[in-house]
Formats: C-alpha cells, structure tokens, sequence
C-alpha cells in the first residue's frame, strides 16, 4: 500500500480492491507451498532423532525465508 498508493486508491474507487487482495493472496501462498517445497530438497529436514524443537526451529526457518521473498517477488510487485 505504501509503495504504489496511486494505484491503491484507483482500486478501491472502481471497487476492485477486494478482488485484487484475493488474487495476491492466492498468489502468495501457492508461491510459499512452492518455495517450502524446494528449500527442503536444499535444506532437508532434521533426522526424526533430533529434538522436536530443531525440528520446528528449522520448519520456522524455512517459512521465514519464504515469506521475505514473497513479499518481494508477490506483495510489492506492481499489477
């Protein structure tokens, strides 16, 4: 919203807003499934003998990753 307020209000104007959040928020999460995805056939998860906190520790950190280049790649582009 800060990034292209312009367009922000064009949208809420012509009432398209809700549609467009709905469309990048799908956006978003099939991207995150996706990244997920082939950040753990990089960084594969813990062996089941690991304590289930480095388990979760290691999940957080891969979603944390694929949040930050959502927000990149999905959020701020410009539609």
């Amino acid at each position: 919203m800060d990034h292209h307020p312009e367009r922000v209000t064009d949208l809420i104007m012509r009432g398209e807003i809700n549609r467009m959040i709905t469309k990048v928020d799908e956006e978003a999460e099939e991207r995150k499934e996706q990244l997920i995805q082939k950040l753990l056939e990089n960084q594969p998860m813990p062996v089941k003998g690991d304590a289930m906190m480095n388990r979760a520790a290691h999940m957080n950190l891969l979603m944390m990753t694929a949040e930050e280049v959502i927000i990149r790649e999905v959020v701020c582009q410009m539609r």
